[in-house]
């Protein structure tokens, strides 16, 4: 970084042709937490753990990914209400998020709130895994119907998702 802002000569502002962007890294695990939310209030949890990235020399792309988690049960709560802290702290009330979160030896810490659905197979997972069609009461949400979802009251299986990354774009 110091390389690259010494050779760069001309001051630059937002707007500017050439930036960089440089964030903190985040050591520890990384995870998925999907929330449903009505009137301001939890009413659905569920966290999945994205596995290891350390195969991936370029990327911070997961290799997979397992529902339901294998943290422990006080970790798994304090992960909901740091996701659900964040989505109340961005002004939504109620919707469907797709939170990303390390926890790191500093404990929890944001990489992404989607105000949405999660991709890849995030729907078929917790309904397999809780019984909780996401996509529903994401629509429900959507046309201000109440949202409470029933669910199972034991993860019913458990869900593994594996995926294949490219060694290089292109």
């Amino acid at each position: 970084v110091r390389r690259i802002a010494a050779e760069n000569t001309t001051p630059k502002s937002f707007g500017c042709e050439e930036a960089i962007i440089v964030e903190q890294f985040l050591d520890g695990d990384e995870f998925d937490v999907d929330l449903l939310v009505w009137e301001g209030e939890l009413v659905f949890s569920s966290c999945n753990d994205n596995w290891d990235t350390a195969n991936q020399t370029s990327t911070f792309l997961e290799t997979g990914s397992n529902c339901p988690s294998t943290y422990s049960e006080a970790k798994r709560q304090e992960l909901y209400q740091y996701a659900f802290g964040c989505v109340k702290a961005l002004g939504f009330t109620q919707g469907c998020f797709h939170v990303e979160c390390k926890y790191t030896s500093e404990g929890p810490r944001l990489i992404e709130v989607n105000p949405r659905l999660g991709g890849g197979r995030v729907a078929q997972m917790n309904e397999v895994v809780y019984g909780v069609n996401l996509f529903e009461n994401f629509f429900m949400t959507a046309l201000a119907i109440p949202i409470n979802p029933p669910r199972f009251t034991q993860p019913a299986a458990c869900f593994v998702d594996y995926d294949i990354c490219a060694p290089r774009s292109g």
